[in-house]
């Protein structure tokens, strides 16, 4: 599996397993677009997107080469990450129970922690 980050003329960056490459084409699967969100001076944040959502059975999609400003292999961490997304976002069927209560414990904690917070703008000594 190469998976890679294509860097497209309109700004998007997709992180994707590439199929093949020929005629001017390439050819990807499962594209994600990656985008890097801010928040503040110093914090950021990579955030996932089905790159076509709409597309139902097979994710395969074909570039032309001239819309790719470059192309990179993902570096061992991105992959798990791709991976990770690929498996969440477009492969949901196959989430186990186990993920799920422990998705459902993590939000009730979420919860309390939420209704315990101090959110009255009150500084407590």
């Amino acid at each position: 599996m190469s998976i890679q980050i294509l860097k497209l003329i309109s700004g998007e960056t997709i992180a994707t397993e590439v199929v093949e490459t020929g005629d001017h084409v390439v050819k990807v699967l499962n594209p994600i677009e990656i985008r890097t969100e801010s928040y503040g001076r110093t914090k950021a944040t990579m955030v996932a997107y089905q790159w076509l959502p709409l597309v139902e059975k097979e994710n395969i999609m074909f570039i032309q080469e001239r819309h790719i400003l470059g192309m990179a292999f993902a570096g061992e961490d991105m992959c798990e990450y791709y991976n990770n997304v690929v498996k969440e976002m477009l492969s949901p069927q196959k989430r186990t129970v186990k993920d799920t209560d422990e998705e459902k414990e993590f939000y009730e904690k979420l919860l309390e922690i939420a209704r315990n917070a101090n959110t009255n703008n009150i500084t407590v000594h």
